[in-house]
């Protein structure tokens, strides 16, 4: 299962709260008096956060589907998310408008218990509040996956936002190189190195980079 490793540990964490917990209130130590630990309960509990980001008809959704189940994002030749969108668990299929540019789409499937996934806008979308929004799952993402097409991997937009990423996230970072089957091994290679190195000029870090093919998955 993908992220078993992640959720034993967590649940390891939070038993190893718990216990303290117990040690504490044997003994009749007052814990509040050291601190608050209901945060960090609280983020053991929380799902894992995916963001994906990318430019427009980067292959973002087809990524999603390929990676959590064909068909739970719309994939279209024109741009099909327009507004970001915020995949949760749900026990009915609902679409929640929350702002013009934000919603939350709730889907009865068990990974997202575990993992929740925000699909953005393109990078290069002219539509106002995208950025805005998407920067407001940054600061909480546990991973962030950039996707760039293969066809054209050096689209402005997408750099300038990377060399904007807060400094919380990094390490939290991978690069995505969309349409692998377009290209042969040693172009991809050479493409991978050059996004590594310009990551390396903007993040001052090498993040790893995955060449793939969502529409093979």
């Amino acid at each position: 299962m993908f992220g078993e490793r992640y959720f034993a540990t967590r649940k390891k964490l939070a038993r190893v709260v718990a216990d303290v917990r117990g040690l504490a209130d044997a003994t009749g130590l007052k814990l509040s008096a050291y601190g608050d630990d209901s945060e960090l309960l609280q983020g053991l509990k929380n799902p894992f956060l995916f963001v994906v980001c990318g430019e427009v008809n980067a292959g973002k959704s087809t990524l999603i589907n390929g990676l959590f189940g064909a068909g739970m994002c719309e994939t279209n030749i024109l741009p099909q998310t327009d507004r970001v969108m915020w995949y949760r668990h749900g026990e009915e299929v609902r679409d929640d408008e929350i702002t013009p540019v934000l919603e939350e789409r709730y889907r009865p499937i068990d990974f997202l218990h575990d993992f929740n996934i925000v699909d953005t806008p393109g990078t290069n979308s002219v539509m106002r509040g995208h950025q805005a929004i998407t920067e407001r799952f940054l600061p909480v993402a546990d991973l962030v996956l950039f996707v760039f097409p293969v066809s054209n991997p050096w689209g402005a937009a997408t750099w300038d936002f990377i060399a904007r990423f807060p400094e919380a996230l990094r390490g939290k970072v991978a690069f995505i190189l969309q349409q692998k089957d377009l290209r042969e091994d040693g172009e991809l290679e050479i493409i991978t190195e050059h996004m590594r190195q310009l990551a390396y000029q903007k993040l001052g870090e090498k993040p790893r980079v995955f060449a793939v093919s969502g529409r093979m998955a």
